[in-house]
Parts: C-alpha cells; structure tokens; sequence
C-alpha cells in the first residue's frame, strides 16, 4: 500500500506541474494574442479621420472583430471566474469524499494517505473557491463585468 500511495503522490505532482505549465503557456499566448489585436485596431483608427470613416470601418470585417473582442472580454474574465468556481466545487468534494472514505480502509498508512490526499484537496478547492470570488468581486469593482453588449447593437457617435 505505501508503494501506491508513493506513485500517487508522484504523479499527482507531475500533473499538478503539468497543468500549472499549460496554464502559463496558455496565458502567455492569450495576453500576446490581445496585444496584437489592439496594436492592429489601434493603428487603424489612428489613420481614420472623422467618424464617418469611424463608422465604415466598425461596419467592415475588421470592425466587427473589434467589437466582438471587446465584449468577449469581459465574457473571457466571468468564464475564467466560473471555471475558477467549478475547479473548487470539484477539488473540495474529491477532498470530502476521500477523507470520508479514509474509515473504510483497515490499514493504518492508507488512511494516512486518504487523509493528507484529501486534505490537500480541500485546500486546494477552498484557494480556488477564495480566488474565484475575489476575481469575481474584484472584475465587477473594475467593471469588467457590467455593461457587456451585444457587438450589433454598439454605436458610433456622430460627428459634431
């Protein structure tokens, strides 16, 4: 039994590694991935000169990227916040149902183990359920959240 939970510890690490690489990586890519497509926008209506031209330009191909980027923002940050939650719910209950499963096992050091395993899960679900809510507090306060419309129906103000 002491040779089981040894590879579960190991590989629980390695997986824990890999998926805290994975979401760097994929972090990295998303943030240069939004820089480019703001450099690019912003380049382009630097040269527009007056809202006409504003306005043929949201109306083109590209125009409509912008608009959809700019309201899929804020719906990246709520679903980065929910995946956040269910992250939680799911660690927090793996974590529940190991440390009741621990008074099913007769063997002293497996029970040690169900209890350190499920111990770490429910730390770990009860930190994403704590970063999850003050993501959520925090987006709202910065108005990440709020005022999110549809891309067809945001306006461009005439000229004056």
């Amino acid at each position: 039994m002491e040779q089981l939970s040894g590879m579960l510890g190991v590989t629980a690490m390695f997986l824990i590694i890999g998926w805290v690489i994975r979401s760097i990586v994929s972090a990295n890519k998303e943030e240069k991935i939004a820089e480019l497509q703001a450099q690019l926008h912003g380049r382009v209506l630097d040269r527009c000169q007056s809202s006409s031209e504003i306005e043929s330009y949201l109306n083109s191909g590209l125009g409509d990227s912008l608009r959809v980027s700019s309201v899929t923002e804020r719906g990246v940050t709520l679903n980065k916040v929910l995946s956040s939650l269910r992250s939680s719910v799911v660690l927090v209950s793996f974590g529940a149902a190991l440390l009741l499963m621990r008074n099913t096992i007769a063997d002293p050091s497996a029970q040690e183990g169900f209890v350190v395993f499920g111990g770490l899960a429910l730390a770990l679900g009860f930190g994403f359920l704590v970063a999850s809510l003050l993501s959520y507090v925090l987006s709202k306060n910065w108005g990440l959240l709020e005022g999110a419309q549809h891309p067809s129906k945001l306006t461009v103000p005439a000229d004056s």
